[in-house]
């Protein structure tokens, strides 16, 4: 058996990354997508989620919402859809969605019932945006939008151990998105009010709506992770020599 030198073991790892890349890079869009978790919005109403906005009342504000989930098997989440609506209270013609639009995804630790230590983001500059045919109706009628991203490096979640989901649209005084409320009333939701101050856990409304999904087993965006984390670990360990 040959063994590699620190400088080829890394090269061959990052050669087997490459071609992984490109295996995955050749694969279709798989339809079969894992399902890891979902809560179907309920059309009913939601959460302002908004680093700008205007208030009702009209005075600038921020506010972040966030959901809290776990799964039962371990799992890396690659893809996210959440639902959503714009608009005020006050306002009763239904406003147009942005034209230019950054979406922000994060995850957090839970920290005693709250969001805790940031574990994973990233921005999206003008995400899938599609208008579902359905409305929400819980005050003025609002089209629903449906978001759909991947994230560019999967977030790895563990087994029977809680995490919080941010779903933000960022920097736009003029457009003021609502992460759609869901049908799961078995927990409730976070918000910090304005961006800045503590969390605090919303009881009695409910959750919001968004599904997380990871590519099916042996798909390229699975193989593709494999082969990076064969670069890092290689990496690291010659490192560490």
């Amino acid at each position: 058996m040959v063994a590699l030198a620190p400088r080829s073991a890394f090269a061959f790892s990052m050669t087997a990354a490459v071609w992984l890349a490109g295996l995955a890079a050749a694969q279709p869009a798989s339809a079969q997508d894992v399902l890891l978790h979902r809560q179907a919005p309920n059309r009913l109403g939601g959460s302002t989620s908004d680093t700008l906005y205007l208030r009702d009342s009209g005075a600038i504000s921020s506010v972040l919402s966030a959901d809290r989930f776990r799964l039962t098997q371990a799992n890396v989440v690659y893809k996210l859809t959440a639902w959503g609506y714009f608009g005020r209270q006050i306002e009763d013609l239904d406003p147009l969605p942005p034209v230019t639009e950054t979406m922000r995804v994060r995850f957090y630790a839970d920290a005693g019932g709250v969001p805790g230590e940031l574990r994973y983001e990233e921005e999206f500059l003008n995400p899938s945006r599609v208008f579902t045919g359905f409305f929400v109706s819980g005050g003025p009628v609002r089209k629903e939008y449906r978001y759909d991203v991947t994230l560019s490096a999967g977030f790895p979640v563990a087994a029977n151990t809680d995490f919080w989901l941010e779903v933000a649209q960022i920097g736009d005084l003029s457009s003021r998105f609502q992460w759609e409320s869901s049908t799961s009333t078995t927990d409730g939701f976070a918000q910090q009010f304005p961006i800045g101050n503590p969390w605090q856990y919303i009881s009695g409304i409910g959750q919001l709506a968004y599904e997380l999904r990871t590519p099916e087993p042996g798909s390229g965006a699975l193989v593709l992770s494999v082969g990076m984390l064969m670069a890092r670990r290689t990496r690291r360990r010659w490192r560490g020599r």
